[in-house]
């Protein structure tokens, strides 16, 4: 059993695509479908992998805004075989959120203003965690 802080999850289906981060009590934390109207608007398609890309993208800017910097992920297995989960996972990581939890949470790490934090959530600027459009391939 793995003990953990943050799970993240992808939940894909015939019309919608959503992301979200589940706390170990099994409660979601932050979200982001395409169920959203002011996503779904920006979006040709709702489950098209620009659609999965851009979930991950808001999904990342959400946890960091909330305060989480790192998630634990099962979608590593899969992501060999779908181009989506790795576009969803890229753009996690290119938003900032770690992809894996600490093994040992210390005392001194767990404070809002830990040394090994780069920056303060509230400290990221959108340029920063902002890419380019990802191409179709």
């Amino acid at each position: 059993m793995v003990l953990l802080l943050h799970r993240l999850v992808l939940e894909k289906s015939n019309r919608h695509s959503t992301g979200w981060v589940e706390h170990h009590t099994g409660t979601p934390v932050v979200a982001a479908s395409t169920r959203e109207w002011a996503i779904k608007h920006h979006l040709y398609s709702t489950t098209d992998i620009n659609a999965i890309y851009n979930i991950g993208r808001i999904l990342a800017r959400r946890c960091l805004e909330s305060g989480i910097t790192e998630v634990y992920t099962e979608l590593d297995q899969y992501a060999e075989s779908s181009r989506k989960i790795q576009k969803f996972l890229t753009a996690m990581k290119v938003g900032g959120v770690e992809l894996k939890e600490p093994r040992f949470i210390h005392e001194r790490s767990v404070g809002m203003f830990s040394p090994r934090r780069s920056a303060l959530p509230w400290q990221v600027q959108e340029e920063v965690i902002s890419s380019p459009a990802s191409p179709v391939l």
